[in-house]
């Protein structure tokens, strides 16, 4: 029996979950969408999100919303539908009024009250044609087109004058008389060939124009005996395919590609979701269509899709966290929005390319230590608490032993052995093989160390990689298993030494195998019935202090390293005629300067040789030309991703294991499918005018603040997303910033051009540029008539005036000017200097005492005033009497110097760090609360302690002890800052103090005012 599938026929009380994980991101207040009870999406031309709600129109902004209502001249709160017509035209509908959008704000379209009840009710007829269902009522609107939602100004409150819209009934009042079930529409969709689809009375109607010669309309009525069941039927819509789809209170229906004319051989076929699923009642029930062509709607909790053969719903247990949609959309990256009803507005991230499974959905552990191999299409995980297998076509994770019950520690790595059973390594060196019979598990070895890998040849032989050496499989059964010796030998590991820690491995062209050693790289190959283990020399890397993390092979014979978790390596064998080759030339490949500082965790390379790294923060991939980071904002499970856990499956399908769950990119080819991020203006202000963003823009002089504000609408994921600015004929440079607005204050008059592109620091993926040309006029005293003026007087002066006086005058004035600004210069340079000397520690050069504390008093006012909070660290050295003890005082202050360079250097740019006392440092670190204070510590900590500082022929280490306060501006009401201030030092000095007592080289947290004795909090060691 294959082992992939023993693990899943294991004990009848194997625990079983079925389908995926996604991930979805909620927007709702905190990001600007104020009510949380949505009617109808819908995208501009533009690319920005609208969202009907019942309390206003919202447009998104990327990164926040923008609500219309009254004051932009929407006089009703609960808008039912926004729709876009084909010219760009902007409809908004409510429960009293339609509204279009006439260029400065919304109009009434139309006076006869139309009530617009679903967010299917506007639909585009023929060109300049508006389709609208009210009460029943199919109305045909007639409009000008070409006023397009271009953003401009907002009027004050009270709706715009009326748009010129002809407002009729679509259907003539005797054309209704004969057909009285149209006297009743539920819902209608207009095909692009001019037939409609409604749903009259519990039935369905399909109705066509005239055809050429013809007089009247051709009217199909579609009911039982065409296979429509009754109902009351609100939602019709046009597959791609071109089948027509109905949702109603009870049934979803769906009559094949044919129409109309094929309604003799037709029939509708019911394709309603169980009614066991929801209690089988409906309300207004939204339809969507996705790339595939799969129907997506809401019938009762989460999303149902329907996949050509049966329903699928994703609801809580997929990591949904709402009930009931009301409407679904999806974007110009095949994303689906989803708005609900009472929890705001959800996009599945990664929609059907990214999915995930974790504890909830049935693995012993969210931890995956392990992910690789693969029979029977299934995926064999290893997690924090036992072995799981995991179908990707169904979703099903089965795990055959309870996590509660397992007790051999982490599993990090799983082969097969050929005869039904599985080899299995965990984190305390238990060699385990799982089989069905005779036992279900049973241990066959105690390595007594860390297994990190498990590699198997194609030959079938395997090697486990452990903290004592490379072991070969065979010799699991000894009493004793001892290392591979050749791995010790070529390392230059003395007889009897411990063997040295090989760490991952990975398969080679030729079949070749290559395993990695922090000092390097040694590979084996057997040929000829013999073993030829080779350890060749590797050019071009650093030779002081690098350690070697992990190796990934890569199709062409090339490999690929990771080096001091930051850096990442390409090594290419120089050919040998006699043999495996002996030397390595190894390049660095640069990666995108955001990502720069994440942890390289493990790397693989697929058949395409494209290359995938796991980081400490998300997924980089490198197709050879162009970089993506891949984050839970693209539809990861977690960014966290373990060493070494990523695996490619049989379908090339990428397997992720992460800290948080499992990962699976069912396409990666679409990762480099991105198209060029759009721009957009939002607006434009000049002061509190908003100006309109067509043509040029054209204002006077003045000292006010002239801004634009925009946006990429269509970027959700913003991790490496900077705008581009500048202003032709003000600077020719570009300015970088991460913010949505430019502020400019007192330009010369001139003419202007505003440039600005969004780019992505990682794939460096550019938008067009935009550009808005405006001009500043000139003020009366800088227009030519005035300057006319002056030359004018001037010139009678000069005439009035002596020459050689003038001249006379001109040249002392000159003279002294220049001495003044000499004698200003020298002064300016010796004030600054004793500035610094006044503020600032001589020996470490950062700020002293006075000015440290002068500091936080700045930054208390500013948390107060700001509502942002505030954390003070107060640091020491360990054993610094020590250093100057042992190594004198020269080396002392070296250590001072070397630790207060490290330390500045730990620290944003707005933090403060200074000298606070002989061998104590005071750190404040700027809005850092008590949400993120342990993990910044932490962080801090690492960075800062276990330094070696080198001092001539003396080298020591230094270790620091940190005692921390978290202040919020709550904390700080006392309304002395001299007293807040004492109260904080004093907590810091507190909590140093513990750090110092509970052993030093830790960080310890106190709250602001506690007493001496009292429990503070100490950031986890494993954390430091």
């Amino acid at each position: 029996m294959p082992a992939i599938l023993l693990l899943a026929m294991l004990l009848c009380e194997s625990m079983f979950a079925w389908s995926q994980e996604y991930v979805y991101r909620a927007f709702r207040q905190p990001q600007g969408l104020e009510d949380l009870s949505l009617n109808a999406l819908a995208t501009d031309p533009q690319g920005f999100l609208w969202v009907a709600t019942e309390n206003g129109l919202y447009r998104f902004l990327g990164s926040s919303f923008h609500r219309y209502g009254t004051a932009e001249g929407i006089l009703e709160q609960n808008v039912k539908a926004v729709f876009f017509g084909p010219d760009g035209s902007l409809w908004a509908g409510t429960d009293e009024n339609l509204y279009r959008w006439n260029g400065r704000s919304f109009g009434l379209a139309s006076t006869n009250g139309i009530q617009v009840s679903h967010a299917n009710d506007i639909a585009a007829g023929s060109p300049g044609e508006l389709l609208v269902l009210s009460k029943g009522n199919l109305h045909r609107l007639r409009y000008q087109q070409g006023v397009p939602f271009s953003g401009a100004a907002r009027p004050g409150t009270g709706a715009a004058t009326p748009a010129p819209v002809n407002d009729s009934l679509f259907f003539t009042s005797s054309y209704l008389a004969s057909h009285p079930d149209l006297e009743h529409i539920g819902g209608f969709a207009a095909l692009p060939d001019g037939t409609l689809w409604m749903a009259c009375g519990r039935k369905l109607c399909s109705w066509r124009a005239p055809e050429q010669g013809g007089s009247e309309p051709v009217l199909t009525e579609w009911n039982e005996s065409s296979g429509v069941t009754p109902d009351v039927y609100s939602t019709i819509l046009l597959h791609r395919n071109g089948s027509i789809w109905a949702a109603g209170g009870h049934h979803i229906l769906e009559l094949s590609r044919g129409g109309p004319e094929r309604a003799a051989s037709h029939r509708f076929v019911d394709h309603s979701v169980p009614a066991s699923a929801h209690n089988g009642t409906y309300d207004w029930v939204p339809l969507a269509i996705d790339a595939r062509g799969n129907i997506i709607t809401s019938v009762g909790i989460g999303i149902d899709l329907w996949d050509g053969r049966s329903w699928r719903n994703i609801s809580k247990d997929n990591g949904l966290s709402s009930t009931h949609m009301r409407t679904f959309l999806f974007d110009a990256a095949g994303d689906l929005w989803a708005g609900s009803n009472g929890h705001g507005l959800y996009q599945w991230l990664g929609y059907q390319d990214w999915e995930g499974w974790t504890e909830r959905k049935g693995l012993p552990s969210s931890n995956v230590w392990s992910v690789g191999l693969f029979e029977q299409e299934r995926a064999l995980v290893g997690t924090e608490q036992g072995p799981a297998s995991v179908d990707p076509a169904t979703g099903l994770v089965t795990a055959p032993f309870p996590a509660e019950s397992w007790k051999y520690g982490q599993v990090t790595g799983m082969v097969s052995e050929g005869n039904g059973s599985i080899l299995a390594g965990t984190s305390s060196g238990a060699m385990l093989r799982i089989q069905q019979h005779p036992d279900r598990i049973s241990q066959i070895a105690d390595l007594q160390s860390y297994v990190y890998e498990m590699f198997q040849e194609p030959t079938g032989r395997t090697f486990v990689l452990t903290r004592r050496g490379v072991f070969d499989a065979a010799t699991l059964k000894e009493p004793k298993p001892v290392p591979v010796p050749q791995f010790g030998s070529l390392m230059g590991t003395p007889a009897g030494a411990m063997a040295p820690n090989f760490s991952n491995a990975c398969l080679g062209t030729g079949g070749s195998s290559w395993f990695i050693n922090k000092h390097g790289l040694v590979q084996h190959t057997f040929a000829n019935n013999q073993d030829l283990w080779t350890r060749p020399d590797i050019d071009g890397l650093p030779t002081t202090g690098d350690r070697i993390r992990d190796v990934t092979c890569d199709p062409d014979g090339s490999l690929w390293m990771t080096v001091n978790d930051s850096t990442f390596w390409h090594a290419i064998p120089e050919k040998s005629q006699k043999g495996p080759a002996t030397r390595l030339k190894a390049t660095q490949l640069v990666l995108p300067e955001d990502s720069r500082s994440l942890a390289l965790i493990g790397a693989v390379v697929d058949s395409r040789g494209w290359l995938w790294i796991g980081t400490d923060d998300g997924l980089l991939a490198f197709n050879g030309s162009t970089w993506r980071h891949l984050t839970q904002e693209s539809g990861l499970i977690w960014n966290d991703c373990n060493e070494n856990r990523l695996s490619f499956g049989p379908d090339g399908s990428l397997w992720i294991g992460t800290s948080g769950g499992l990962g699976r990119i069912r396409h990666p080819e679409h990762i480099f499918a991105d198209r060029p991020p759009r721009i957009a203006m939002v607006e434009a202000r000049h002061g509190a005018q908003e100006l309109p963003l067509t043509g040029t823009l054209d204002m006077p002089w003045s000292r006010l603040d002239l801004s634009f504000q925009f946006a990429a609408p269509e970027v959700l994921n913003r991790t490496g997303l900077v705008f581009d600015y500048r202003t032709e004929g003000l600077e020719d440079d570009w300015v970088e910033t991460r913010n949505e607005t430019a502020h400019f204050q007192s330009l010369p008059p001139g003419s202007y051009h505003f440039q600005v592109y969004a780019h992505d620091l990682t794939s460096g993926i550019r938008s067009e540029t935009l550009t808005v040309d405006f001009k500043i006029e000139a003020p009366w005293w800088r227009t030519r008539w005035f300057y006319a003026l002056c030359s004018a007087a001037a010139f009678l002066c000069i005439v009035l005036l002596l020459h050689l006086r003038t001249k006379r005058l001109l040249a002392q004035q000159r003279h002294l000017e220049r001495l003044v600004q000499e004698r200003t210069s020298e002064l300016e340079v010796s004030r600054e200097e004793l500035r610094r000397q006044a503020t600032h520690d001589a020996l470490t050069g950062l700020l002293n005492r006075s000015a440290m504390l002068a500091a936080f008093r700045l930054e208390m006012g500013r948390s107060v005033r700001e509502g942002s909070p505030l954390t003070l660290v107060l640091g020491d050295i360990d054993h610094f009497k020590r250093v100057n003890d042992t190594y004198g005082h020269l080396a002392g202050d070296e250590a001072l110097r070397h630790f207060a360079s490290m330390l500045g250097s730990s620290v944003r740019d707005y933090d403060h760090v200074g000298r606070y006392g002989g061998e104590e440092f005071l750190i404040l670190l700027v809005n850092v609360g008590r949400a993120e204070v342990k993990e910044r510590l932490a962080a801090l900590h690492a960075s800062i302690s276990d330094l070696t500082v080198v001092d001539g022929a003396s080298e020591f280490t230094l270790t620091c002890s940190l005692g921390a306060v978290c202040m919020e501006p709550c904390d700080l009401s006392s309304g002395n800052p001299i007293v807040d201030q004492k109260l904080a030092l004093s907590t810091a000095d507190e909590a140093l103090y513990r750090a110092k007592r509970s052993g030093r080289n830790r960080v310890i947290v106190g709250e602001l005012g506690e007493l001496a004795g009292a429990p503070m909090a100490e950031v986890p060691m494993e954390t430091v």
